[in-house]
């Protein structure tokens, strides 16, 4: 269709001499493979499908940092504190406890069956002055007393209140003995836990 315009054009013209050839057909392009290469198409689509994706990972991600930033960066508010008044029945002074803190005690024992169980605690003891303080910490002595007497225990005698109350006066006897009478006014266990 277009050799055909294009000889009718010249017709009309007598003039105008024509030297082009006519096209080779090996020149001439068929539409099908002049169209979008399918390599390119295939590379647009993904590019259609991975943009919208990526963006949208980009905005959650960044909306998680954001709020992640603002939970552990946020101000800590500091807890109200609530004071109650409280009336005085008694006119007895307030007593001030100086107490030794003798911690991490992991104590293997056997019970009758032959099991093992382990003895965790922490003792406090109350003493009657603040230099015994330091020095019941510190004691290699006083921590191998405690360790010699639990090992003494059976672990299910152990578990009772009776028996853990026994175990406290045992363990301020021996204390008392190796220390001095008037050294130690009480013991506590502020840790005690069988397994």
């Amino acid at each position: 269709m277009v050799q055909k315009a294009k000889l009718d054009i010249m017709e009309n013209l007598p003039d105008i001499e024509t030297d082009q050839e006519e096209p080779k057909k090996e020149e001439l392009i068929p539409l099908e493979t002049a169209a979008v290469k399918p390599e390119k198409w295939a590379f647009n689509k993904l590019l259609m499908i991975l943009a919208p994706v990526g963006i949208i990972v980009i905005v959650i991600g960044a909306s998680l940092w954001f709020l992640i930033a603002k939970v552990i960066y946020a101000p800590q508010k500091e807890k109200p504190v609530i004071v109650a008044a409280v009336e005085e029945k008694t006119s007895r002074p307030a007593i001030e406890l100086k107490v030794a803190h003798v911690r991490d005690f992991m104590i293997d024992m056997k019970d009758k069956n032959g099991k093992a169980r382990v003895l965790l605690c922490d003792l406090a003891f109350d003493v009657t002055e603040e230099k015994y303080i330091k020095e019941l910490e510190n004691r290699a002595d006083v921590r191998g007393m405690i360790y010699r007497t639990a090992r003494g225990k059976d672990p299910a005698s152990l578990k009772s209140v009776n028996d853990r109350k026994n175990f406290k006066i045992e363990l301020a006897k021996e204390a008392k003995s190796m220390l001095g009478q008037n050294v130690i006014n009480n013991i506590y266990f502020t840790k005690y836990v069988i397994m």
